[in-house]
């Protein structure tokens, strides 16, 4: 092959491009046309050295860098192949060559197109790739399919196309699985988007495999960018089905139990003890639980925050495997307890998860409101025979319970419609509980505690504040129970000037109760008393107007169960430096066990910690002759004040 004949057509091919004012743009001076020219003739004679002398993979290899120079610079494929097309047709017409000289040209261009198609669909498969998201098992199914696809296009010969089947592949499998049956389940538009977008994505799939091994890369490249897009749009509607599913399981599984066109199935649902809340260890058993039975497509694992793991296996297993299943997930709780035991030293004793079990068939036609309730009620269940249990891993079986659950869980729904419609109507009772001098025997305030008539049964706060929690009705609680407050203001003022309210965090994160705390303490301050909030130390900070009535003294702060959880002494101390403190409650579980060396101690220990940070304080749960008399010991070995609340000294009783 000639080298001057090589340059005339690549001058031409310049011209050819010069006239094109958008492309001529790019090439500023006859010295950078120059340039190309004699790099372009360069590659060619080398390309063709290489497969005169029988060495096409390296002058495939030498092609498909030149490919990678000019997809790097983003010229489009359409333009790299218009531009071969013209060499071609140039070459064709040319006479200075010899016809061994355009056989050779001819399969130099040959071979860019195919390394063009190579390196472009490469190019575009990287960039899908890293612009899908990875975060559940569907997701990482539809990568894993992706790469197998990319995999295929850098090597043809070593690697298979991935599955073609769209019922076949991994994602298709986890398609017709229980999982996506239950995260799709009252959500047919999402699920039917996603299977015909699938099975689209499957047959643009077929499409480009067939093109790309006939060597009709153009083509192929065309149909590349569509399967792309429908690849793209499949991982866009797994998300949403992810955040629809995370958004309402709580509302999803009951109504998918009591469904009567599913088969039924068994639940498992796995807690920790109520004494312990850790999340982590929850989602850790979670993906162990995942990772282990990853390959049974009619078993689901999932977890809802602070309530538990869920397992469901659906009935269509049978009943053996069935068994078996149920084996392999005691086993795996068991092993992962007893590795939990040998990691935190905090958990040398005692009870560390409790299993359920539940088989759903009897809850079919059911009233989803009392599943729901039912769930509930085995979670707290659990968590009791959980308390009580020494075993590692403790499995419970609630079939032979079915009928008290389900009665249970009907009067607790009727109870949760008397809380939602009490507060909504602002129908609630004022009740308060004194707080006393242990010394003198005088009143020293008095707490505002809420209860809810249902019929003439008073509904205690144990029935009614695990229902508020549950729905979100923090804020209309507090704003129910501080309206019903000024309005009998007088009365409460008649018990004590000082007067104890506790909120919920959220609430100080809402305009209107932080608005009516403020006029509740203004009123209380106009008649002579005070108003004190009842709040641990990390909700201090919530809202700024709070802060400012406490650092201008109209409020006072009441530091609610110090002593349990997670209190932070130095944080407190740091509070009552500044005067953002008053006093701390020592919470109940503390002082109950007073009659323990260890509590005595502790008891002791926060009290001289409020004496020396110049804080007051109210021993809660004063409920028997011992726990006072030890109370007032210690108040008296330390030379302070002493407050209490508990049954031994009053009841909460009706204001107004």
């Amino acid at each position: 092959m000639r080298e001057e004949a090589l340059r005339k057509i690549f001058w031409d091919f310049y011209d050819y491009i010069l006239m094109d004012p958008y492309l001529s743009y790019f090439i500023p001076s006859y010295k950078m046309v120059k340039d190309l020219i004699d790099r372009q003739v360069m590659n060619t004679l080398a390309v063709a050295t290489l497969i005169e002398e029988g060495k096409t993979a390296e002058a495939f290899d030498r092609c498909l860098r030149i490919a990678k120079v000019h997809t790097d610079l983003r010229i489009h494929e359409s333009f790299m192949y218009e531009s071969l097309d013209f060499l071609r047709e140039r070459v064709k017409k040319s006479a200075d060559f010899t016809l061994e000289g355009v056989k050779l040209f001819l399969k130099f261009l040959d071979m860019m197109e195919e390394a063009v198609g190579k390196v472009t669909s490469l190019e575009l498969l990287e960039e899908a790739l890293e612009l899908l998201e990875v975060q559940t098992d569907f997701q990482l199914y539809h990568y894993r399919w992706l790469e197998d696809l990319r995999r295929f296009v850098k090597d043809p010969k070593r690697f298979n196309p991935p599955e073609l089947d769209h019922t076949a592949c991994e994602l298709g499998k986890a398609i017709g699985s229980v999982a996506f049956t239950l995260k799709t389940y009252n959500a047919p538009e999402l699920k039917l988007k996603l299977e015909v977008e699938h099975k689209d994505l499957h047959n643009y799939t077929r499409m480009f495999v067939s093109l790309y091994r006939h060597g009709q890369y153009r083509q192929a490249l065309v149909v590349l960018r569509s399967l792309l897009r429908s690849s793209l749009i499949v991982s866009s509607l797994l998300k949403d089905i992810e955040n629809y599913w995370k958004a309402n399981k709580e509302k999803i599984i009951p109504e998918f139990l009591r469904d009567e066109s599913e088969s039924g199935g068994i639940l498992y649902l796995i807690v920790e003890p109520t004494y312990r809340d850790n999340s982590t260890l929850q989602d850790e058993l979670a993906k162990l639980l995942r990772e282990s039975f990853a390959s049974d497509k009619n078993t689901f694992v999932f977890s809802i925050p602070n309530r538990g793991v869920y397992f469901y296996v659906d009935r269509s297993v049978g009943r053996e495997e069935s068994k078996a299943l149920a084996e392999r997930l005691k086993e795996i709780v068991r092993r992962f307890a007893k590795d939990i035991r040998q990691t935190y030293m905090s958990m040398a004793e005692g009870n560390i998860f409790s299993v359920a079990l539940l088989e759903t068939e009897r809850l079919i036609a059911l009233d989803p409101q009392i599943v729901r309730e039912l769930l509930i009620t085995v979670e707290a269940t659990l968590k009791k025979e959980g308390n009580r249990s020494k075993e590692l891993a403790t499995f419970v079986d609630f079939s032979t319970k079915l009928d008290e659950l389900i009665k249970f869980a009907t009067k607790r729904v009727s109870l949760r419609k008397r809380v939602v419609e009490a507060l909504e109507e602002a129908d609630i009772l004022l009740f308060g509980h004194e707080i006393w001098d242990l010394k003198n025997g005088k009143i020293k305030g008095v707490e505002l505690l809420v209860r809810i008539k249902d019929g003439s049964k008073v509904m205690p706060a144990y029935e009614v504040l695990p229902i508020v929690e549950e729905e979100n009705l923090n804020v209309m609680l507090d704003k129910a129970v501080i309206n019903k407050a000024l309005s009998l203001l007088d009365s409460i003022l008649s018990v004590s000037e000082n007067v104890f309210l506790n909120v919920y965090p959220s609430s100080l994160s809402s305009k209107e109760v932080v608005t009516l705390i403020d006029k509740l303490a203004r009123s209380i301050r106009d008649k002579g008393g005070r108003l004190f909030l009842e709040l641990t130390e990390h909700t201090l900070f919530i809202n700024r107007d709070i802060m400012e009535d406490i650092e201008g003294n109209l409020i006072g702060v009441a530091f609610d169960d110090f002593g349990s959880g997670y209190t932070n002494f130095e944080l407190v101390g740091s509070l009552a430096e500044r005067s953002r403190a008053d006093i701390l409650k020592v919470d109940g579980s503390i002082v109950k066990a007073i009659d323990s060396k260890v509590y005595y101690s502790m008891v002791k220990s926060i009290s001289n910690f409020a004496k020396e940070s110049g804080l007051g304080i109210i021993y809660e749960f004063v409920e028997n002759e011992s726990i006072f008399n030890k109370l007032v010991d210690i108040a008296d070995s330390l030379g302070m004040e002493a407050w209490g609340q508990g049954w031994l000294l009053s009841k909460p009783k009706e204001i107004g």
